[in-house]
């Protein structure tokens, strides 16, 4: 969740980066030192970084594409389970041998 509000934050202009960092309530330091392990943990860099900014790299538009579809995920199953209490409707099947019985089963469905 971090990485993909970092993503979208470093999008903005340069000039808002000191906000972005304290909405997140991480220290610069911090924020590079976990930037830094993900990037050990994964094996690959995702930013392409420069004197002034940094950008996400392929791996890290893989990485963004991928964290913003499990956020997507949780939310859809967050909402699945809220609606699962106003389910009125659904699929019945019922099997049987033939009988003449069987037209009053019919009868009452």
């Amino acid at each position: 969740m971090v990485f993909i509000s970092l993503y979208h934050r470093w999008a903005i202009f340069s000039i808002v980066r000191f906000y972005w960092i304290c909405s997140l309530h991480i220290s610069q330091p911090s924020l590079s030192k976990e930037i830094k392990k993900l990037e050990e943990e994964l094996g690959h860099q995702l930013f392409i970084r420069t004197n002034k900014n940094m950008r996400l790299n392929d791996e890290g538009m893989l990485l963004r594409k991928r964290a913003e579809d499990i956020l997507a995920m949780v939310d859809k199953t967050t909402e699945e389970f809220n609606q699962l209490d106003s389910i009125i409707g659904g699929e019945i099947h019922i099997g049987c041998a033939e009988s003449y019985l069987i037209k009053y089963l019919a009868q009452s469905i």
